[in-house]
């Protein structure tokens, strides 16, 4: 999965994106929407390993700073090489929290640092590149 912000793109090895109304669910990639009254989102979310990406996404959430995100998604093509099947879009995206793992170098030398960033965002657009079908949401109560 790549996530292209600026006109560069970084390895995102996890994406969460949730939406609920009751009970937090936790999974790989989360994409869940229910509705009791009203929908309430949570955050995208993804983790990728700490990279030249990193201090600008630092920079970006100290300086409030509006994003627009496109994370696509490829996956093994009948024809054997990788095909672009799904993509999700988050407009006036803003940076609301970067988690940051670092391994234990002695038990687990092999596993790399990793970040976790979180996008609040106005609109969030779900597209099937494949099939042609789309969805698009507003988050109604983001505050910038």
């Amino acid at each position: 999965m790549a996530c292209v912000w600026y006109g560069f793109s970084a390895d995102c090895h996890h994406c969460r994106d949730q939406v609920r109304t009751g009970a937090e669910i936790g999974a790989e990639l989360v994409n869940n929407i229910s509705r009791e009254e009203n929908i309430s989102m949570l955050p995208v979310e993804i983790r990728k390993p700490i990279d030249k990406a990193t201090p600008l996404f630092a920079q970006a959430i100290n300086d409030k700073e509006k994003l627009e995100c496109v994370f696509s998604f490829y996956r093994m093509a009948q024809s054997g090489g990788n095909e672009l099947y799904f993509k999700m879009k988050l407009r006036d995206a803003l940076i609301s929290n970067i988690r940051f793992f670092y391994p234990n170098s002695l038990t687990h030398n092999e596993v790399q640092p990793q970040e976790s960033v979180s996008f609040k965002f106005a609109s969030i657009e779900w597209e099937h590149v494949i099939a042609r079908t789309s969805a698009y949401m507003l988050w109604q109560n983001v505050a910038y």
